[in-house]
């Protein structure tokens, strides 16, 4: 929660950026991890329900990338 607050404030957005990301890597390896071995999860990510799936996979991803790119545009000067 704290973490949403200060992206969504922007303090210390570069440092902020770097730990949202590393935690949404820590969550989607995890999600992969699950789904090789076959675990029949919710995961919970957009709701109640919603069995792990391939589709699940390639959603978070696409955020994940989504995150690393913004994460990294973020160091760039202007």
């Amino acid at each position: 929660l704290a973490l949403g607050l200060a992206l969504i404030a922007g303090v210390w957005l570069r440092y902020t950026a770097i730990a949202a990301t590393a935690i949404l890597m820590l969550f989607f390896s995890v999600m992969v991890l699950s789904y090789t071995r076959g675990a029949g999860i919710d995961c919970g990510c957009f709701g109640v329900g919603e069995a792990l799936s391939l589709k699940t996979l390639a959603r978070d991803g696409v955020l994940l990338a989504a995150a690393i790119a913004l994460a990294s545009l973020s160091w760039k000067k202007a």
